[in-house]
């Protein structure tokens, strides 16, 4: 009876925890938690793991990349990603100043025309303001000089 019992518990069993509650392990069998929300799965999964899932699944692109598109238009953007090392963040960065170009057949980064033009303008704004500044400042300077002379001529004179 007793050795009937001990091999009714030398059994080995698998226990699955679908509530999500934490328990301790005490005997042989292994806890799976279920994850509550895609944020879990995208801030815990590995990169790998990611871009699999966002391959065959649209919806979860959509939940990474904040957008949906084509088959074809997800392996181009998740081999731009990998080529340069972008992060997801980076990715919808792109997305959303233009950088990153998106037609029905082809995913691709360009330069933003936009972008450019802000940059020579500030360039612009920023080499006017030094060169008043600059002015400015000289002529005081020669002002107060010529002033400083004059009071100078003055009391020597007198």
């Amino acid at each position: 009876m007793n050795q009937e019992q001990n091999q009714n518990t030398n059994h080995s069993s698998t226990h699955l925890n679908i509530d999500g509650i934490q328990r301790n392990a005490g005997r042989d069998y292994y806890e799976y938690i279920a994850l509550s929300s895609i944020k879990t799965l995208l801030t815990c999964a590995p990169k790998a793991l990611l871009d699999r899932i966002a391959l065959d699944n649209p919806r979860m692109f959509e939940c990474r990349f904040g957008f949906e598109t084509s088959l074809t238009i997800r392996q181009q953007i998740l081999a731009i990603q990998n080529r340069y090392d972008f992060t997801d963040k980076q990715m919808r960065g792109f997305r959303v100043s233009g950088t990153l170009k998106i037609t029905p057949e082809e995913a691709k980064l360009v330069p933003s025309r936009l972008a450019l033009a802000a940059g020579w303008a500030q360039v612009w704004i920023l080499s006017l303001y030094s060169i008043v500044m600059l002015y400015c400042t000289s002529h005081k300077l020669l002002h107060g000089l010529c002033c400083h002379c004059l009071s100078l001529s003055r009391v020597q004179g007198d």
